[in-house]
């Protein structure tokens, strides 16, 4: 991934994800409010980073890390942040020019504000608190697991 075409807000995330050793991101958007054209084709008003396996990391070792994600947000209130966060796995066909199919997975983090009718500095200040907290969580569990 080309770090001059990730933008700033979701930077971090990227890095401290990437740092882990278990990932690499493949894809990032820090999310786009009140009519910001982010060139996606859709709304993207959430902000998202997409990442693959790195070889050798087997799956069981992203769900411990997902799950302490999750554990740790919950012991700190993430619900006070006014966002919702998800992390879910995606699988992709693609063929090439002779017809042959890939199949790719990548799991995606996804960060929404819950409030739909807020304005879009609210949204945004949501769902950079957020991305901050996550960062704060990826960096711990890599020292913790370092």
């Amino acid at each position: 991934m080309d770090r001059t075409k990730i933008e700033p807000l979701i930077l971090p995330l990227v890095d401290a994800l990437n740092g882990t050793g278990l990932v690499e991101t493949c894809s990032s958007c820090q999310a786009h409010f009140d009519g910001e054209d982010p060139g996606l084709g859709y709304g993207g008003e959430h902000a998202n980073v997409g990442f693959n396996r790195r070889d050798g990391v087997e799956e069981p070792e992203l769900t411990k890390l997902f799950v302490r994600i999750f554990n740790e947000l919950q012991y700190r209130d993430h619900d006070e942040c006014g966002t919702d966060f998800n992390i879910y796995k995606e699988f992709l066909r693609t063929l090439d020019d002779d017809g042959n199919c890939t199949i790719e997975e990548v799991y995606w983090f996804r960060v929404w504000p819950l409030s739909a009718v807020e304005a879009a500095a609210e949204k945004r200040e949501a769902v950079a608190a957020t991305l901050g907290l996550l960062v704060e969580i990826v960096q711990k569990l890599r020292r913790v697991d370092g």
